[in-house]
């Protein structure tokens, strides 16, 4: 599965920006950034405990099938979405309200979508409705990736 702009931490306060086509692929660092100590540890931590669940997310196996909503792939699917329900429990939900306190009031319609469509997935996946059901985890990756991009801190120049 192709990644670009995948943010992985190398270091204290060090990030790099690293990209790939496939699992056989080099990976590539397109971006070494050392972001601000500045921010505050709350936003710290709800930024990298959603960096971190969106990376699992994003490297689901069902990104890397060429017909996920396949009724053969149907336990993949079923992984992906016990996957994305645990961390919407875990992450999402709780986050929501880190946000407002962190006065990110205008990433609450992507918090909520993320929380709708995974939920949506799961009603689909029972429903075996595979392709809806991959539409819906591709929506909330969508907005789990837009709150994770926004609450990215600033760098420091390095």
């Amino acid at each position: 599965m192709p990644r670009d702009r995948c943010i992985i931490p190398i270091g204290r306060l060090l990030f790099g920006e690293f990209s790939w086509r496939d699992a056989s692929d080099v990976v590539y660092c397109t971006r070494i950034m050392k972001l601000s100590a500045s921010v505050s540890s709350q936003h710290w931590h709800a930024w990298h405990r959603l960096l971190v669940s969106y990376n699992d997310l994003a490297s689901c196996e069902y990104r890397s099938l060429s017909a996920p909503a396949d009724p053969v792939n149907r336990g993949v699917l079923a992984k992906a979405v016990k996957l994305f329900d645990y961390y919407a429990k875990r992450c999402v939900a709780p986050g929501r309200d880190e946000m407002v306190q962190l006065g990110f009031n205008d990433l609450i319609p992507n918090f909520e979508f993320v929380l709708t469509h995974v939920e949506a997935a799961a009603d689909q996946l029972t429903l075996e409705l595979f392709p809806q059901t991959v539409r819906s985890l591709e929506e909330a990756l969508t907005n789990y990736h837009e709150i994770v991009d926004a609450l990215q801190p600033p760098e420091d120049n390095l």
